[in-house]
């Protein structure tokens, strides 16, 4: 892994897995960087099931807690539209991801 400034990751190729943060705290999802714009980017994120808005949502999480209803996983892309300077970037690299899919690779099993 390694952690680039704002500047930096707006020239980083889309298909980038990433998670973005603030010096040293990491608290956004894993994303992946779908499409590059000038001053920004769009992103999938896999941490939230697909929902038209924020109360759909709600409703859907509320409906997974209370009885145990699946959802699928988000699907559309989102663009990020902070314009922080100060945010910084976890890059997940060839190795990381490798480690990842593996790891994949064995939940799959165990949700099968």
């Amino acid at each position: 892994m390694k952690v680039v400034s704002r500047k930096d990751f707006l020239k980083f190729p889309d298909g980038t897995a990433f998670i973005k943060g603030r010096k040293w705290c990491f608290d956004g999802g894993l994303c992946f960087k779908v499409e590059s714009l000038a001053n920004d980017w769009r992103y999938q994120a896999i941490d939230m099931p697909d929902a038209n808005d924020s109360g759909e949502l709600f409703d859907l999480l509320d409906e997974m807690l209370m009885a145990g209803v699946s959802h699928p996983m988000e699907y559309d892309s989102t663009r990020d539209g902070c314009f922080n300077d100060d945010d910084l970037f976890l890059i997940y690299e060839a190795d990381d991801l490798k480690r990842l899919h593996a790891m994949i690779g064995s939940a799959l099993e165990v949700a099968s």
